[in-house]
Parts: C-alpha cells; structure tokens; sequence
C-alpha cells in the first residue's frame, strides 16, 4: 500500500526578498552608507521598497549593524576632513623631472627633482562650527545667564512700595525743574 502525500501548506503572496536581495548585499550596505547615502536610497539601490527595507531592519540585526557601521565610518571620515579643513591644509607634491637618454632603450636619467608644498588656508566657517562643538562652554551663540530672583527680592519690594506711594499721593511736581523749549514748534 502506498504511503499517502502530505501536502505543506505555504503562505499565500510572493517570497521576501531578504535572501534574494538584501542579505546577499550585506557586505555592500556600509559602503553605500559611507557615500552619503540615505536608507530609502540604499532600498532603492537593492531593489526593495523602502518600507519593506524599513521592516527588514526591525527583523534583522544584521542589517541593522551593517547600516549602523556604514554611518560611523561615514561620520568619522567627515570629522576627519572638517579637522583638516579647519586648521588648513598642507599638502606635498613631488615633480620628477625626466630625461631619456637612449630611444632605443627607453633608459631614462631624473635630471631634477623638486618638491613643493600647496597649502589652503584655514576656512573660518569650519573653525567656528569645530569650536561650538569642541568648547561649547565658550563658543555658543546664546550665553544661558542666571537671573537671581531671589536676591534682589528686597530691592524690588522698596520699587514697588515707592510706586504704590506715588501712586497714592500722585507725583510732587515741585520736585522736578521745569525746562523751557525753545525749538520752534
């Protein structure tokens, strides 16, 4: 007697394209982290939906990680090249100055060589941004001030009592010195 077939049931929709699309890229997603780009565009670039991409980094850590790597690379780099942007740049650039002897041999001499030095000059913009991050405590665009209410509590009673006073009464004008306007009106 033969042995009936037991049929497996299967979710009803097409595969995931985890296997397919994303985790053979693993290797692939910090790199296009560390070129600048953003995690719909790398979606894009692997031939899934963005949502689908965002639901595929909720499920799996690899990727997570992977994304996570790419970006710290990325950041590193940019801190590395806002450093050396603003303390400026030196650069050495070496000439060799060649001569052939022989044609038919291609032996070749190095009549001179020089070396020289590009330098750029610091930019001001990334000093100031490296400062507010580096020394926040002295380069901040708003300086947080501590109004002590509390000790001038007794100065601000002696305003309000004299302001209730003239209040009262109303203002002696024999007080004040009257000043005559000569500007023709």
């Amino acid at each position: 007697m033969a042995t009936p077939r037991v049929k497996i049931k299967q979710k009803p929709g097409r595969k995931s394209k985890w296997a397919t699309h994303v985790e053979n890229n693993l290797e692939r997603i910090p790199k296009l982290k560390r070129q600048g780009l953003t995690d719909a565009q790398i979606a894009k670039v692997l031939g899934v939906g963005y949502t689908t991409f965002r639901d595929y980094m909720k499920l799996y850590p690899s990727l997570q990680s992977a994304l996570k790597s790419g970006k710290e690379c990325l950041i590193e780099d940019l801190e590395d090249t806002l450093y050396k942007k603003a303390l400026g740049l030196c650069k050495v650039k070496k000439v060799k100055t060649v001569e052939v002897l022989d044609a038919r041999t291609g032996t070749m001499k190095i009549i001179r060589q020089e070396t020289s030095n590009d330098t750029v000059a610091p930019d001001t913009g990334s000093l100031v941004f490296c400062l507010k991050n580096l020394a926040s405590a002295r380069w901040q665009d708003r300086r947080v001030t501590d109004t002590n209410v509390t000790s001038n509590i007794e100065e601000l009673q002696a305003i309000a009592n004299t302001l209730t006073t003239i209040g009262e009464k109303g203002i002696d004008k024999s007080q004040f010195e009257e000043v005559e306007d000569n500007e023709p009106k």
